[in-house]
């Protein structure tokens, strides 16, 4: 049994990869490699991985697409725990969480608040820019 809820009210920073402060890739590398011992790359020494602005940091995730060869498609309905949920805005990912909790419970991490469960069906923000699931697998 997987305890989800430690992760709750982490605080965020842009480019955090600990405990002490982590932004939303961050958040998803932490829990995959403490829950299912999967270690993700970090990104951090992309110039546009710490920009300011959310869309230099999509820059980021669409120049290391190519290597995302580990983060399969999951199909509709078939999302497990521990699977990425993606966010795209015009076709560029911008944010993830990971599921908690099926259907839709996902914990994510934003700048302006520290990392919590939320349900994507009272979120429609997020709902609405929803990619799809994805399943971190090892490399």
């Amino acid at each position: 049994m997987m305890d989800l809820d430690q992760y709750v009210g982490l605080p965020w920073k842009l480019g955090g990869r600990d405990r002490r402060g982590l932004d939303c890739f961050g958040l998803v590398r932490l829990v995959l490699a403490e829950q299912a011992g999967i270690m993700l790359p970090d990104w951090l020494d992309d110039p546009d991985a710490l920009a300011r602005s959310v869309s230099d940091r999509c820059r980021a995730f669409e120049r290391h697409r190519p290597d995302m060869d580990f983060f399969l498609p999951v199909p509709p309905f078939r999302q497990q725990v521990l699977d990425i949920a993606a966010f795209f805005r015009g076709g560029v990912m911008w944010h993830m969480g990971i599921l908690v909790e099926y259907p839709d419970i996902i914990l994510h991490i934003e700048d302006t608040t520290g990392s919590q469960r939320e349900a994507l069906s009272r979120r429609p923000d997020l709902r609405a820019q929803l990619g799809g699931f994805y399943r971190a697998r090892c490399r």
